[in-house]
């Protein structure tokens, strides 16, 4: 949905996707208070069908297998399926060991001092594993977190997906390292960086479903969540991708030496 907003933004943005000249526009992700007014004015105008498949947590399945009705690939979407079926019923197995819930902060971007607008699937996510996600109440600028409001929230981990951000803390310099230091949780050394290949393996909607969520009950609950990362890291490029990622290129991603 706002993918297309603002208007000016919108009609660029069609205007790219109209000039490809396709057969059928699909686009799947999560259901937005304007999402059918953006979809069918992409229909109008790029004069082709547009097709939204809901790919929100737990949804992720079910949107593959109608993907491959769609594209004719019937058999490969239901391996997917399969796959990630099989991964959360695992995933909600191990949940059941869990006896404290961490409490993780998620920095999604711009040094991560700016708030997720509307539904938040990382949110969910976290969740998912049996962890309590923080969620910033709004302050004098809704857009932007309240660092001194953050740090009375007793964070157990933050994420952070921004890899200058995460750097600037490493490092102990910088604007990024001023902000979040003050922050319990940074002191302690309770923060990470998603890593990423192709896209952010938490940052991105669909791999964080997927890999994301493995990757995240391992890095916050390695006692319950004792999966082997670098083979299931290797499987997941391999199911999803046929890429043949190697062990050095994971930990080289998960910064493991």
């Amino acid at each position: 949905g706002s993918m297309y907003k603002p208007e000016g933004e919108r009609d660029l943005k069609t205007g790219k996707i109209a000039a490809l000249e396709s057969n059928l526009i699909v686009d799947a992700g999560f259901i937005k208070d304007d999402l059918k007014v953006n979809l069918e004015y992409l229909q109008r105008k790029s004069d082709t069908p547009v097709i939204f498949i809901d790919a929100s947590l737990g949804k992720l399945p079910q949107a593959y297998r109608t993907l491959g009705k769609i594209l004719g690939c019937i058999e490969r979407a239901e391996q997917l399926a399969l796959y990630i079926e099989e991964l959360y019923a695992d995933v909600e197995s191990k949940r059941s060991k869990i006896e404290h819930s961490p409490r993780i902060f998620y920095a999604k971007n711009n040094g991560g001092m700016y708030k997720s607008e509307g539904y938040s699937v990382h949110d969910e996510i976290i969740r998912f594993v049996g962890a309590t996600p923080i969620i910033p109440k709004e302050g004098n600028d809704i857009n932007k977190i309240d660092i001194q409001q953050l740090g009375s929230e007793s964070i157990d981990y933050i994420i952070f997906n921004s890899e200058d951000c995460y750097n600037s803390i490493l490092e102990e310099h910088g604007e990024d390292y001023e902000i979040w230091s003050q922050l319990d949780a940074v002191r302690d050394d309770q923060y990470v960086l998603s890593p990423g290949i192709f896209h952010s393996w938490f940052g991105f909607g669909f791999y964080a479903q997927i890999i994301g969520v493995i990757w995240l009950g391992r890095s916050v609950m390695p006692d319950v969540y004792d999966y082997d990362i670098i083979e299931l890291a290797k499987e997941f490029y391999d199911v999803f991708y046929g890429y043949k990622i190697t062990s050095n290129e994971i930990k080289h991603l998960l910064k493991i030496k």
